[in-house]
């Protein structure tokens, strides 16, 4: 093997355990599984330390070259500066570090909130409707969830087909509540009257 090819642990497909260090081509594992393995140049040789190639400057963050580097990426090791950085719970992260392990819910907290605001909007407004005599301290909740259902559509629509009509089924029973109170209003006053 020449120096520059990959030399390093190959672990076996079935079993997990490292094959043989030397072993190249048709190998079989002590667990019996026979594996090919081949043997290659990397794609990049090993870097030299940041530190050393700018001796006696600050390392540059990852993601904006100007700037220092704050802190190390806990997952990847990449250099973030302030802008870039994210503190949670006590690690730092680059951007696409916490965008992944946000999407994959890895992060707690993040997203740990109130239910979305369609559903809310809708909630609140058929329990106006059901309930007229709450509708005026449930109606104004119910228009402000369908305005910030407005204005996040595009992010909740990736989740729901039907955020805009959930919304508007909202206020709708919400107007509806307050009608049906209005009504009950006044059959009371023109019965006492």
């Amino acid at each position: 093997m020449s120096a520059d090819v990959y030399a390093g642990q190959v672990p076996c497909g079935r079993c997990a355990l490292s094959l043989p260090p030397a072993c190249e081509g048709d190998t079989r594992c002590i667990c019996g599984a026979s594996q090919l393995v081949m043997r290659f140049r990397p794609f990049r040789r090993a870097a030299q330390p940041v530190a050393a190639l700018f001796e006696g400057a600050q390392t540059p963050c990852a993601y904006h070259a100007g700037n220092a580097a704050a802190s190390a990426c806990a997952r990847c090791g990449s250099f973030v500066c302030v802008l870039c950085v994210t503190a949670v719970a006590g690690h730092s992260l680059c951007p696409p570090c916490f965008e992944r392990q946000r999407r994959s819910g890895q992060i707690e907290g993040v997203g740990a909130h109130l239910p979305t605001p369609h559903l809310l909007a809708f909630t609140c407004g058929l329990a106006c409707l059901l309930l007229p005599w709450l509708a005026p301290a449930l109606a104004p909740v119910t228009f402000w969830q369908a305005w910030r259902t407005r204005r996040l559509r595009a992010d909740l629509e990736l989740r729901d087909r039907f955020v805009r009509a959930r919304a508007l089924a909202g206020v709708l029973c919400a107007l509806l509540g307050l009608g049906l109170l209005g009504l009950m209003a006044w059959a009371l006053f023109a019965r006492a009257s």
